[in-house]
């Protein structure tokens, strides 16, 4: 599965439909090729028998997991590129937790 395939997925929560924030963070977000902590979700699921198709709730709910992990980081951190200098802590605090419990 790729990681286009990850990101549709979470694009694709109707929760986030009418939040262009979130949907810019998830376009912006990339990843090294090589394996990343959302391909375990697959080779756990392969390794039963199960199909990549049935791990992508999985892997969706890690990336969101991480994109919040690092919207939060980047503000205790004081990064002079982090997104919450264009959006606001409040809104980037916000928009982490609702990654947060979309993860869950």
């Amino acid at each position: 599965m790729t990681f286009g395939a990850i990101k549709a997925a979470v694009r694709r929560l109707p929760e986030f439909s009418g939040m262009p924030e979130i949907l810019g963070l998830i376009e912006r977000a990339g990843h090294r090729e090589g394996v990343s902590v959302w391909d375990y979700p697959f080779a756990s699921c392969l390794a039963v028998g199960g199909t990549e198709t049935a791990a992508l709730p999985g892997a969706a709910a890690v990336f969101c997991s991480l994109l919040s992990i690092h919207l939060v980081d980047d503000m205790l951190d004081d990064e002079p590129h982090g997104d919450f200098r264009r959006l606001g802590t409040g809104q980037t605090a916000n928009l982490a937790l609702a990654l947060q419990a979309a993860g869950h």
